[in-house]
This record gives C-alpha cells, sequence and structure tokens, in this order.
C-alpha cells in the first residue's frame, strides 16, 4: 500500500513540476526567444511554430508567424544544398546568436 502511495505522490509531484515549468515558459515566451533553448541547432519554421504553439495553446496563421518570427532577426537561413529549389522562404533555420544575445539584454517583445 505504501508504495503504492508513493508512486502517486511521484506522478503528482511531476504534474506539478510540468505545470510550473508551461507557466514559467508562458511568461517568457514574449519576451526572451526561448526557441533556441528548446529546438536543434537547425530547425523548420513549422518546429517553431509547433513549440510557440505548445507553449501558449493557440494556433498561429502560418505566414503571420513566420513574417513575425523573421522580423525579429534572431533567424538565419540555413542552406539547404539544393540550387534548383522553388524561389520562397527556406526551409530549414538556425538563430542567430549575437542577435539573439542583443534582443535578451535590450529586451524583447513578441505580441501575439
Amino acid at each position: 500500500v505504501s508504495r503504492h502511495y508513493s508512486l502517486m505522490s511521484f506522478g503528482v509531484r511531476i504534474d506539478e513540476v510540468r505545470k510550473k515549468a508551461l507557466a514559467r515558459l508562458r511568461e517568457r515566451i514574449c519576451f526572451e526567444p526561448i526557441g533556441s533553448g528548446l529546438l536543434p541547432e537547425v530547425f523548420t519554421m513549422d518546429s517553431l511554430q509547433n513549440l510557440y504553439e505548445a507553449i501558449l495553446d493557440v494556433r498561429f496563421d502560418r505566414r503571420n508567424f513566420s513574417s513575425m518570427m523573421l522580423k525579429t532577426g534572431v533567424l538565419v537561413e540555413e542552406p539547404d544544398g539544393l540550387a534548383d529549389a522553388p524561389a520562397g522562404p527556406p526551409e530549414k533555420y538556425r538563430f542567430n546568436a549575437e542577435k539573439y544575445a542583443e534582443l535578451r539584454q535590450g529586451g524583447f517583445r513578441l505580441e501575439f
């Protein structure tokens, strides 16, 4: 019986930690480009959008989200080696570490 109780307590504790972490991410997401700590070095705009949607529990228009993120200057296009790829936004990005540091120091505000 005591083992069952301790496993249930552990599950409750994990849920509390998850809720606190999500709340903290929601507080920071508008003021810090947090994706650099949560995504691989090279990622797609869809991955970044999915991250923001999961944290904020909202859906964004794909074009508006992409435009907003690119305007921050914190994303750098990552060449994919496809010389004959059709014109348009590249599929892969990485974070610009210098711009990221500049935004963190000088203040960063995303309006969703």
